[in-house]
């Protein structure tokens, strides 16, 4: 099967690194194509040589030319599906699979793009979002990471397709020497995250499994690690329980501490 994804740019990020790996895994037994809308990214260097790599140099602001760019793509490669990540380019994807006469695929990373509080960006955002609903009759599937997303697509935004959660995989990796027991209650051992510090990311869910976890494990440690916006409520997770056993570094320039 050709398979061609489409996404902004393979910078560093969760819906990129999935990305690389969905298009490692096909590709020993598919044709798979990876198109770059605005840039390619430091991610390349994770690709399988087998993996083509196409970027359209999309320029700031609109292009309304880029539906046909990539359905001139996709059909000099002959591409069968076309599996588009992300709302930013989800409906210049799903355009460009119907000119270009391929099924389209569409996978939701993360929360609905916001648009600005101004008229002008308000009408824009509207006629964008009546778009997407006619274009969405045209997907075969949406595929949310999570079902909190699903539920989104399906009880907020009604778009006419099919909605399935579909989690995100991570890869089986080797690891060198021995693997301690880590349940061992005389184990000592570190959990760290690095990730943006915002609500979408629920971190609180992680404070609460780490609490869970304290239970069999009493010697785990936890360390955050990331960028916290301005307005975030980072902070308030000190008065939670476990943090006299976790720890967090923030990369905002205003904080750093340890609880």
């Amino acid at each position: 099967m050709r398979v061609m994804h489409v996404l902004d740019s393979l910078d560093h990020g969760g819906a990129e690194a999935v990305v690389v790996d969905l298009a490692n895994a096909a590709a020993a037994e598919h044709e798979v194509t990876i198109c770059c809308l605005r840039r390619v990214g430091a991610l390349t260097e994770r690709l399988d040589p087998a993996v083509h790599v196409i970027c359209l140099g999309r320029p700031e602001g609109n292009d309304f030319t880029l539906p046909w760019r990539i359905a001139r793509v996709a059909r000099q490669l002959d591409v069968e599906v076309v599996h588009s990540h992300s709302w930013g380019v989800f409906l210049e994807a799903t355009l460009a699979a119907t000119l270009a006469r391929a099924r389209s695929v569409h996978t939701v990373h993360g929360p609905y793009l916001q648009h600005g509080n101004s008229g002008n960006q308000r009408c824009r955002a509207w006629l964008r979002r009546r778009l997407e609903h006619l274009a969405a009759r045209k997907v075969e599937v949406i595929a949310c990471v999570s079902t909190s997303l699903a539920e989104q697509v399906r009880n907020e935004m009604e778009l006419p397709a099919r909605v399935v959660t579909v989690h995100n995989g991570i890869p089986e990796v080797a690891v060198p020497g021995e693997k301690a027991d880590l349940l061992d209650r005389g184990a000592e051992a570190r959990l760290v995250s690095v990730g943006r510090m915002a609500p979408v990311k629920a971190y609180e869910v992680l404070l609460r499994a780490f609490a869970t976890t304290l239970q069999r494990m009493p010697r785990l440690r936890l360390t955050l690690i990331g960028m916290a916006p301005r307005d975030s409520d980072s902070r308030d997770w000190r008065s939670d329980s476990v943090f006299g056993r976790a720890s967090i570094s923030s990369a905002s320039g205003t904080t750093s501490m340890r609880c």
